[in-house]
């Protein structure tokens, strides 16, 4: 029965968007800066201004668009953690930190690195072509690229 629960599109959304509701509500008096998106809509804790309508399907890009979006109505100053176990989410945050706040870290299963680090390692450049080389040679669905495979 709960295996069936979940499969209907709109009791996804239903659900999302009551827990992106939920969310907002519990933390409505913290210091943090906490934003949900759901069915389309953006909105946060903190009165930051109007976020742009989003039709985004795929999360990790909408994390990037928020976090770019919410440093336009803050300064490049404050602390912004992204949470997601997705090397694709910080493969992002580095090819855009530049447009990100200067204390940027994502929370992994393997630890909360600082993005500004690697950032300045690899360079604009180098930063800026990593999604690229990403999506040839450290994607879920592909194999090998240039006979050397991904390591698991």
């Amino acid at each position: 029965m709960m295996s069936r629960f979940l499969s209907h599109d709109q009791t996804k959304a239903d659900l999302t968007e009551y827990l992106a509701q939920k969310a907002l509500d519990y933390n409505k008096d913290s210091s943090q800066l906490i934003i949900t998106s759901a069915a389309g809509h953006t909105r946060s804790n903190k009165a930051v201004g109007q976020f742009p309508h989003n039709n985004h399907e795929e999360a990790d890009t909408l994390m990037i668009n928020l976090g770019v979006a919410a440093t336009a109505h803050s300064s490049r100053s404050v602390e912004m953690t992204f949470f997601s176990p997705d090397t694709d989410v910080l493969v992002l945050l580095i090819a855009n930190y530049d447009v990100l706040p200067k204390n940027t870290s994502i929370s992994m299963t393997s630890g909360t690195p600082h993005i500004k680090p690697i950032w300045t390692a690899l360079g604009p450049a180098k930063a800026k072509a990593l999604p690229a080389l990403h999506a040839f040679s450290g994607t879920d669905n592909t194999c090998r690229f240039a006979r050397i495979g991904k390591l698991t």
